[in-house]
């Protein structure tokens, strides 16, 4: 983890995971007792860094490894394979307080560049995971379509879990198939369609708000 708040939230929520601390000589690091610190110059931090332009420190830590599911509001990545995209949707499912599960053929959640884009949330609030739809019993499954579903999140008595696909191609048919319903978000007719984390975006609030009304008004096609 790169920077100063990644490196402080990875030593605020997990302190025990961090192995070592590295910074500039100029620009001491605070650490509790038991974290190692190594001073460095430019050089050497720069090829510790995944990125252009790096931030001193540079910290080593252990990742938690992934559970499954619990039974509570989620929105699901499937097929999700840009790295800040699923960092993206990470961030804003932890910010409305809608548990994030990650399907099959997503990139590393552990990627520095999700990492970034998820500002640190997957620390401490790790995602969840699945390798089949099967898992996901006890949902309500909606598959978030460009077309042909409905305007509204379904009333149901169970938690919803929020299907959605990659930007290319979309959930794949088996899954929003099988899925018990289908959502498509009122778009202006000059969009065809809306980036993948910035529906999980709406889609989150929309569950962590409890709020099911139809969208169908919102927009003028």
């Amino acid at each position: 983890m790169e920077g100063p708040k990644l490196v402080a939230m990875a030593i605020e929520h997990r302190p025990e995971a961090v192995d070592v601390v590295f910074h500039l000589a100029d620009q001491p690091f605070a650490a509790p007792s038991g974290i190692e610190l190594v001073a460095v110059t430019e050089p050497v931090l720069e090829r510790l860094s995944t990125t252009t332009t790096p931030q001193s420190p540079v910290a080593i830590v252990k990742f938690p490894d992934l559970d499954g599911p619990q039974l509570r509001p989620s929105v699901v990545a499937w097929g999700i394979a840009d790295p800040g995209n699923l960092g993206a949707m990470i961030r804003s499912s932890a910010a409305f307080g809608v548990q994030m599960v990650i399907g099959p053929d997503c990139a590393d959640v552990w990627s520095p560049k999700a990492i970034r884009a998820a500002a640190g949330v997957s620390l401490s609030e790790p995602p969840t995971m699945i390798g089949t739809l099967e898992e996901l019993r006890g949902f309500a499954t909606v598959a978030c379509v460009a077309d042909r579903g409905e305007p509204e999140l379904p009333s149901v008595d169970m938690p919803i879990a929020a299907l959605i696909g990659s930007e290319a191609r979309g959930l794949p048919s088996e899954v929003s198939d099988n899925a018990s319903k289908r959502l498509t978000l009122p778009l202006a007719a000059s969009v065809e369609s809306l980036n993948a984390a910035v529906t999980a975006g709406i889609v989150a609030y929309l569950l962590g708000s409890g709020r099911s009304a139809d969208l169908s008004g919102t927009v003028e096609r």
